[in-house]
């Protein structure tokens, strides 16, 4: 915006200009890194590396600890566990929630889980598909998310879409695996069943 009717001595013309950009006095980073706070003149402005405005109680107070995780964990509380995991990027801790929750209350879980942290839960069970891993537990918690949370996957496919690749790779994957597998138990069994055969007709 330039300076109407002002001219400011030692400036040209073309910088002559006030720009609109607001200026911050403080700065203030969530604990997972991935959002942050800045104060400005035109009031409070908020930023997200994840690109979702959906709002997660978890973000308060300065519980996001390791120690909070166990807790709910401890409590039963699976679905805060999972979420304050995901928030603190802890791979282990995430494993540790999703596998130890039992298996009639994940569904409940998946239900509740905040939006804000399905794609990284949803990254690290494509994951552990993908390397065999809990494999039973893991295809079910993907079969349970997308039940509850797959409006989301079509409406933001950028951000679920990596995931349900590795998981639709994995899955073909480990099908073939089984297939050769029963084929090889198929012929062994075959060969056992002709050789027994064969000795007993000889004795």
């Amino acid at each position: 915006e330039k300076l109407a009717g002002e001219v400011l001595p030692g400036l040209l013309s073309d910088a002559q200009r006030v720009s609109n950009a607001p200026g911050t006095t403080c700065v203030r980073f969530a604990a997972d890194g991935r959002s942050w706070a800045a104060a400005t003149a035109a009031g409070t402005a908020l930023f997200s590396l994840d690109g979702v405005g959906d709002f997660g109680p978890v973000h308060l107070g300065a519980d996001i600890t390791p120690l909070a995780c166990e807790q709910a964990m401890v409590a039963g509380r699976w679905a805060r566990a999972i979420a304050l995991a995901a928030q603190l990027d802890s791979e282990a801790l995430l494993i540790r929630a999703l596998t130890v929750a039992p298996p009639d209350e994940r569904a409940a879980a998946a239900v509740v889980l905040p939006h804000a942290y399905l794609a990284r839960v949803m990254g690290c069970v494509a994951q552990q598909i993908d390397s065999g891993a809990h494999l039973e537990a893991m295809l079910r918690w993907a079969h349970l998310l997308l039940r509850a949370h797959g409006h989301l996957a079509r409406q933001q496919p950028a951000q679920h879409l990596p995931a349900l690749r590795t998981i639709k790779q994995a899955v073909v994957k480990h099908q073939a695996g089984l297939v050769e597998l029963a084929e090889q138990n198929a012929s062994a069994l075959l060969y056992v069943s002709q050789a027994h055969g064969t000795s007993f007709a000889r004795a």
